[in-house]
Formats: C-alpha cells, sequence, structure tokens
C-alpha cells in the first residue's frame, strides 16, 4: 500500500456570494478564490491472483464506499480504477497482480459546499451538505460496497 497527500481545488457556487470584506461588501460570485481541500490518494496491490477481477473492477469503478473502507468513512473514498499486470509462474501458470487507486475526501464525494449553512460547531458559515440530482434523486457518485476488491 501507498499513500500521496495532495490538495484538490474546489470550486465554490457561482449564484450567490460566498465571501464579504471586512466591511460587509460582498465579494462577487465570480471572483471568489476556490479552496483547497486536502485529498489522499490510496494505492493498493493484490499480488498473484489467478483470475482476473475484470467484472468486479468495471462494476465498482467510479463508485464510493457504501461503508467504513481503507479507514475511510462511508462516502469518503472513491475507487479511481486498476491496473493489472500479468505474470506467468515457474510452472507456466498465468497470474495477476492488481493495483487499485482510492482517492480518500474527507467531506465526502456526494457533498458540495453550501456557503448559506452554518456549521453547528462554530461561527463559520459554509458546510459541505450532500446533493442529489433534481431528477430522480441520485448523488453524484454512486455508493457500492468496495470490500470485495481487497478479498
Amino acid at each position: 500500500m501507498s499513500l500521496d497527500f495532495a490538495t484538490q481545488v474546489v470550486g465554490l457556487p457561482q449564484s450567490a456570494p460566498t465571501y464579504q470584506f471586512p466591511d460587509g461588501t460582498p465579494l462577487a460570485p465570480q471572483d471568489s478564490p476556490p479552496l483547497r481541500v486536502g485529498i489522499v490518494t490510496i494505492v493498493q496491490t493484490r499480488k498473484n491472483l489467478a483470475v482476473l477481477p475484470t467484472s468486479l473492477v468495471q462494476g465498482l469503478a467510479g463508485c464510493v464506499n457504501s461503508s467504513s473502507f481503507l479507514g475511510g468513512n462511508q462516502g469518503t473514498v472513491l475507487f479511481d480504477g486498476a491496473h493489472a499486470d500479468r505474470r506467468l509462474t515457474t510452472t507456466g501458470a498465468e497470474n495477476w497482480d492488481m493495483t487499485y487507486k482510492c482517492l480518500y475526501l474527507p467531506s465526502g464525494w456526494n457533498n458540495i459546499l453550501q456557503p448559506s449553512s452554518k456549521n453547528t460547531s462554530s461561527t463559520a458559515v459554509g458546510t459541505f451538505q450532500q446533493v442529489t440530482r433534481i431528477a430522480g434523486g441520485n448523488t453524484l457518485y454512486t455508493q457500492a460496497d468496495l470490500s470485495p476488491l481487497l478479498e
């Protein structure tokens, strides 16, 4: 397993002002600076698999975890794909090494900053809230059980 710590730029909604100057003058939405949010790339390799788990990888790619996974709470780990390496054993049998890439975002992948909300633990305005599509009610990313990737 390997970890890579970085930041991701999160754009703010452009429909209403998010920030203001000390005198109360709102900063125009198009002038609001983007937020930089910490993100962790988690790379996990499973070695010597007898069968290439193609359908599993295809079914879970682009999904977020529906339960705790790799230390992340529900909805915070996005399965970002896989890489397969074929190898032959000394007896000529075919084995596979599968490297999975996941992205951890503490605020959650289905959440967007809602500037008008209030954080209950502080006076800060703006919290990350889950959003759903108006038609159908689906979240941005489908939730799924990612644990079979490591079984």
